[in-house]
């Protein structure tokens, strides 16, 4: 099996408070997706912090998936002077960047960096992702603990997908209330494939948190944004962990701002 190599260049202005390691993270964490079905994986960035360029170059196993598209996150989005690109190198490389020109503006996270699309190919799992990240502030030096964990990404068919008991559901927030940012620690009660969202009490979906499988209990963070990395307002929202054969465990939290 293939290992990917994946090499991340960030330009930030900004800072990050004294003793804080920058973490970057894929979202979701794991993902398993069907021959013939696509999953799009984003790159995130949980601090808070300006940044102005993110450079990615990819290697992956194309035995198993395809890349189909990529671009920049939510975080850059509404920026008029921005240089962005997504370029398959090889097969089973691609490079995908994206710069804002106006020195006066940057994009402020936490959010979103950068999406990837893939699609299932050959039944198998692509490994973990080694990950090398560099950032750097202006005025020299760099954060040399920044990381970016690893991800999966498996191809796999219906029948050989385990599905959810019903049964030792995990579903806990904390703390709660929050502002603005919420732990979510959860387990749907047995491995398979599953989807934490959030929504307003409106019924409306404002972030997918997590899909893929899940083998023991997980843990994410929410920082009060919806999917295009808008601030949301305070309120009571609702946790929605939904099984592969449609149950669903929820929970309400408390956003206070």
């Amino acid at each position: 099996m293939k290992r990917w190599m994946l090499m991340v260049f960030l330009w930030v202005a900004g800072v990050v408070p004294a003793g804080a390691d920058p973490i970057l993270r894929w979202a979701p964490a794991d993902t398993t997706i069907q021959p013939g079905q696509q999953a799009t994986l984003s790159v995130m960035l949980d601090d808070t912090l300006t940044v102005r360029t993110i450079d990615l170059k990819i290697s992956y196993d194309s035995d198993i998936i395809t890349s189909v598209d990529g671009g920049p996150g939510a975080l850059f989005n509404g920026f008029n002077q921005l240089f962005s690109g997504f370029e398959e190198v090889d097969p089973g490389q691609w490079h995908g960047y994206c710069v804002i020109l106006d020195a006066n503006n940057w994009a402020v996270g936490p959010g979103e960096l950068f999406r990837w699309t893939v699609l299932g190919d050959t039944l198998g799992v692509s490994g973990s992702v080694s990950v090398s990240v560099i950032l750097l502030p202006p005025g020299g030096g760099d954060y040399d603990a920044v990381t970016l964990p690893g991800v999966d990404v498996a191809v796999a068919s219906p029948s050989s997908v385990p599905e959810f008991r019903l049964d030792d559901a995990v579903l806990n927030l904390y703390p709660n209330p929050f502002n603005p940012r919420v732990q979510v620690d959860f387990f749907p009660g047995g491995p398979g494939r599953g989807l934490l969202e959030v929504y307003d009490l409106r019924g409306r979906r404002v972030a997918t948190l997590w899909q893929g499988v899940a083998r023991e209990t997980e843990r994410v963070a929410w920082d009060g944004r919806d999917a295009q990395g808008r601030v949301l307002p305070s309120g009571v929202y609702t946790f929605s962990l939904q099984r592969a054969d449609g149950s669903r465990t929820t929970t309400r939290g408390t956003l206070v701002r």
